[in-house]
């Protein structure tokens, strides 16, 4: 068994496909959409991660973060690189969560939280082989340490200072006027799968799809210690929030294009604030992972903006307002 691990941060508009054949490996699916943008980030050296520019991923080293960030531009495959075979344990991810939402912070880094397709319509659970639906796929395998870190949750309403953060349950519907049925949870935006691997001499290389020349990242793990990485598909500048809206789930349509059914049922999640006692988190969002490479680069966001102006979604340099109301952009598990 591999002693070093690998810690991966996924968040946004990602599909994981559950290749149950194999029954230990997962894909991670980076949909391809106009409005999100996908980075892949990891803390680096200039030295092991020069600037390197191609027609499907710019990556630079970013010195005053201390960040090496690739940003996809064109459908690629990303791998993971050893000097030995990358072998990795047989696990698998419980059918349903304990509860439509946690019943306490503990339960909040279950990885269930990641919604099954199969629980909320089976005809829609498998997905299509990768097409150019897909900006950017990555394939691996987790251990059991594996978690969830960060799950949909906003403020009171007409909040706008002091605010109690609350992680709600949500429905999903068909239409914005129909919210007396379908399936119930609270739905994770971020997840860690924890990576075994066989050694040190890890790497990560991002190839276009079809041909050429790949990129070659040198992940930098030393004794048996790799830095954290952000696999990053979020909204991008030309995406604002419309108030209408606020609490409709429309981006989780986009996870639709890459299901095998010829016509599915789409629904999307709402939040259920009507007759529901939510698990309130205090005055700050409950992020459940530590080391988390987003949260410290939300940090560093917060620092470069004035108070006026608050943070609702990072992307490197873009900011988004509006983060006491915000939309919701949860990921999705199907299995093949």
């Amino acid at each position: 068994m591999a002693n070093v691990v690998l810690h991966v941060f996924f968040r946004g508009l990602i599909a994981f496909v559950y290749n149950r054949p194999d029954a230990f490996a997962m894909t991670a699916y980076a949909i391809n959409d106009i409005d999100h943008e996908t980075f892949i980030s990891f803390k680096s050296t200039a030295q092991a991660c020069p600037a390197q520019r191609t027609d499907y991923a710019d990556c630079r080293f970013k010195a005053q973060e201390g960040w090496c960030s690739c940003y996809i531009k064109d459908l690629v495959d990303v791998s993971l690189v050893s000097d030995s075979p990358l072998t990795f344990p047989k696990n698998s991810i419980a059918g349903r969560p304990n509860g439509v939402r946690p019943f306490d912070e503990g339960r909040a880094s279950d990885l269930p939280w990641l919604v099954r397709m199969q629980n909320i319509d089976p005809a829609t659970s498998k997905a299509k082989a990768v097409t150019s639906a897909v900006r950017a796929q990555l394939a691996f395998g987790w251990n059991m340490s594996s978690k969830a870190c960060h799950l949909d949750q906003v403020a009171d309403d007409e909040c706008s200072d002091n605010c109690d953060y609350n992680i709600y349950p949500l429905r999903f519907v068909n239409h914005i006027s129909r919210t007396t049925s379908g399936h119930e949870q609270a739905l994770a935006e971020e997840v860690r799968f924890d990576i075994p691997v066989p050694s040190d001499n890890l790497k990560l290389k991002i190839a276009k799809r079809g041909g050429g020349a790949p990129i070659t990242l040198d992940l930098g793990c030393s004794a048996g210690q790799c830095p954290n990485v952000l696999f990053l598909n979020e909204i991008n500048k030309s995406c604002r929030e419309d108030d209408s809206f606020q609490d409709v789930g429309s981006h989780f349509l986009r996870f639709y294009q890459i299901s095998a059914a010829s016509h599915p049922k789409r629904q999307f999640p709402m939040r259920l604030r009507e007759n529901v006692v939510p698990l309130g988190v205090g005055k700050k969002q409950l992020l459940t992972c530590e080391g988390d490479p987003f949260l410290e680069r939300y940090e560093i966001a917060k620092r470069k903006l004035s108070e006026d102006d608050p943070v609702f979604k990072l992307l490197d340099e873009v900011v988004i307002k509006g983060f006491e109301t915000r939309i919701i952009c949860p990921m999705a598990l199907f299995e093949n």
